[in-house]
């Protein structure tokens, strides 16, 4: 689930555990990093890795395609994967229960502070890019209309077929 606020940055729970390999007795000797079930988070659980592998020399287990956000967390919780990746729009609606007013920089910080308080977790820092939704409309279609903007077309939507991801 994410939101017109759903900027990707990156929640890189534990990052505690970077630093202190003994993290947890099940897997003291290395980092693990999780991924939900769907390619744009396994891209960027792997890129984490690949990271933590070239800058430490700590060994990464990749525990990926989790199924979504709530699985992810409760296994961070639980002390099954060490971090993984997460849009904070999503943090805050899904997890913490919030409304996703304000901007980025709010955004940002009240996830960061609610899952330090409420879990003990630290919010990592922004991988430096914003994926927000768009909404496409093939190019001939929108000239020949003369659309422009969303408002526009929505006097067309109830004869076009929507297709989403």
């Amino acid at each position: 689930m994410r939101t017109c606020y759903s900027i990707l940055i990156v929640l890189m729970l534990s990052m505690t555990a970077l630093l202190l390999p003994a993290c947890s007795p099940s897997h003291s000797n290395r980092i693990v990093i999780g991924s939900k079930n769907f390619t744009e988070s396994f891209i960027l659980g792997e890129l984490m890795a690949q990271q933590i592998e070239a800058r430490t020399g700590l060994k990464v287990d990749r525990r990926f395609y989790l199924a979504g956000t709530y699985i992810c967390h409760q296994a961070v919780l639980a002390g099954r994967i060490d971090m993984y990746p997460e849009y904070t729009g999503t943090a805050l609606t899904a997890i913490l229960k919030q409304k996703t007013d304000g901007d980025q920089a709010d955004v940002y910080q009240r996830v960061k502070d609610e899952y330090e308080r409420r879990f003990g977790l630290t919010l990592g820092p922004a991988f430096g890019f914003n994926d927000t939704f768009a909404m496409e409309i093939r190019g001939d279609d929108a000239r020949q209309l003369k659309i422009k903007t969303l408002s526009q077309a929505a006097a067309f939507a109830p004869h076009w077929r929507a297709g989403f991801g």
